[in-house]
């Protein structure tokens, strides 16, 4: 953290723009997240980087997570014998 001047500002911001589009509120929190990390990674309290590109590089990283866990879970685990996957093999 380099200065924190803002960073309260910028996540009531993100998490209204989350809850005004209808956004669930866990989604409206992770917004204001990602918009007060960014303003408290450098001196002054305006971004430096467009945000709605920023929400969109972390939600879409955080999905492609998903995803590949997914299709672990899918394709390893689900693939199992029934006893493995219970624990009593």
């Amino acid at each position: 953290m380099v200065d924190a001047t803002g960073a309260g500002d910028m996540y009531a911001a993100g998490f209204i723009y989350g809850f005004v589009r209808g956004k669930p509120i866990e989604q409206c929190g992770k917004i204001g997240s990602i918009v007060a990390s960014e303003v408290i990674t450098h001196m002054g309290p305006r971004p430096l980087v467009p945000l709605t590109m920023l929400c969109r590089r972390v939600f879409i990283s955080s999905l492609q997570r998903l995803i590949q866990y997914r299709s672990w879970y899918i394709f390893e685990v689900k693939s199992w014998p029934s006893c493995c996957a219970t624990g009593l093999g």
